[in-house]
């Protein structure tokens, strides 16, 4: 998919059902990393850089990636191992 896929497919599920401000906040960071980081499939992120960035305390990012997991818009995966940052995917 393009970056203008990923902005209208999240457009078009805000119409059905609003997304928090923290919910969009955050996809359009992850939107923005994606795309920095070359568009891979899967990217990592250090959790404080995005809790930071996208101005979500621990607690909201850990329920704002749910529900865009929920909602089909992404994925992820804890870092295997201390030290380690999770990995990211756009659905």
């Amino acid at each position: 998919m393009t970056l203008i896929d990923y902005h209208n497919q999240f457009w078009q599920l805000d119409e059905e059902k609003h997304f928090t401000q923290a919910e969009t906040r955050l996809y359009f960071y992850l939107l923005y990393l994606w795309n920095s980081t070359g568009r891979k499939e899967w990217f990592e992120c250090k959790t404080s850089m995005i809790e930071h960035y996208a101005d979500v305390n621990p607690m909201t990012l850990t329920r704002c990636r749910k529900s865009l997991k929920d909602r089909k818009l992404l994925d992820f995966k804890q870092g295997s191992a201390k030290g380690k940052y999770h990995y990211y995917c756009l659905r």
